[in-house]
């Protein structure tokens, strides 16, 4: 038997303990315990016997469940993205080495760190819609530096950019976890939570694939018309 931090508990138990795993199912779920047992096809929660996914998709039924990983889909994008080719920016047109390129991307963590207090007081006291506004326009701003920079732009300058689009990225970030957990029941709270988690993690593969095949095409392009 195993417990997480949300008071779900999984049982597993031999083929002819099944009854006997029900009924602790229904003891734990009385106490206010989320139980659940290995049952063929799947997971049974014991006081209702029917299996239940492992994740409940359902839920981006729910307005704020679904905006919230849209737009965590979003940043996650933005970031991973960004660590994609800052790195590349610095080593191949700064000729900083890989340490250096690393070193040099600090500022947007502390930025990050930097906005976590703050971002959670401004989304108690205005909302989560306000601050997660406000922070992707805070990236996009900052964002703009970049774009612009050459191998001879100002590292400081750089960094200064870096350190507010840590900010931001931050500002995003935590309303938007706090968003998607709002008119949820209890039990819905940890498949909620997964899923926010894999829509992160798949906005960040996004990001780095969608970056990678623009930046190959501008590299094919400056091949060309340089032959």
């Amino acid at each position: 038997m195993s417990a997480a931090e949300n008071k779900a508990v999984f049982i597993s138990y031999a083929s002819q303990d099944a009854e006997a795993a029900r009924r602790i199912c229904e003891a734990l779920r009385r106490g206010g315990v989320e139980a659940w047992f290995d049952a063929d096809g799947g997971l049974e929660r014991g006081d209702e016997g029917a299996a239940v996914a492992l994740v409940d998709v359902r839920l981006f039924a729910h307005r704020s469940v679904a905006s919230a990983s849209v737009l965590l889909f979003l940043s996650c994008a933005a970031l991973y993205g960004a660590l994609l080719l800052l790195p590349l920016y610095f080593q191949d047109l700064r000729g900083a080495d890989a340490l250096g390129a690393g070193l040099l991307l600090i500022p947007q963590g502390v930025g990050t760190l930097f906005s976590r207090t703050i971002a959670g007081r401004l989304t108690d006291t205005i909302g989560a819609r306000w601050v997660s506004a406000a922070g992707f326009a805070i990236v996009g701003i900052s964002t703009i530096p970049f774009a612009l920079a050459g191998a001879d732009t100002n590292e400081w300058l750089l960094m200064a950019a870096l350190l507010v689009r840590g900010f931001g990225l931050g500002a995003v970030t935590i309303p938007l976890m706090t968003a998607a957990f709002v008119g949820l029941d209890r039990p819905d709270i940890p498949h909620a939570s997964i899923i926010t988690r894999i829509t992160q993690q798949l906005g960040g593969s996004f990001g780095v694939a969608l970056l990678a095949v623009i930046f190959d095409g501008v590299l094919a392009q400056t091949d060309g018309s340089r032959a």
